[in-house]
C-alpha cells in the first residue's frame, strides 16, 4: 500500500509541475507577437529613426561620418607637419 501511496504522490508532484509550466507557457504565448507584425513594427520604427534637416531631407548618416573622418585625418595630418 505504501508503494501505491508513494507513486501517487510522485504522480501527484509531476501534475504539479506540469500545471505551473503550461501556465507559464499560456502567460508567454500572451506576449506573443506574430513574425509578420514584427518586421511591420521594425520598418515603422526604422523610417522614425531616419535623421532629417528641416525640410524633411533624409540625412545619409554614413556619408556623413566619413565626411567628418576625411576631415579630422587631413586635420591631423596638417598638425603632424
Amino acid at each position: 500500500m505504501s508503494l501505491i501511496r508513494s507513486a501517487l504522490e510522485r504522480l501527484d508532484t509531476v501534475v504539479g509541475k506540469l500545471d505551473t509550466s503550461v501556465s507559464s507557457v499560456e502567460y508567454t504565448l500572451q506576449d506573443y507577437v506574430p513574425a509578420n507584425e514584427m518586421l511591420r513594427q521594425v520598418d515603422a520604427a526604422r523610417q522614425k529613426a531616419q535623421l532629417c534637416d528641416s525640410e524633411g531631407n533624409v540625412i545619409d548618416v554614413d556619408f556623413v561620418a566619413r565626411r567628418l573622418d576625411k576631415a579630422i585625418e587631413t586635420v591631423e595630418h596638417l598638425l603632424g607637419k
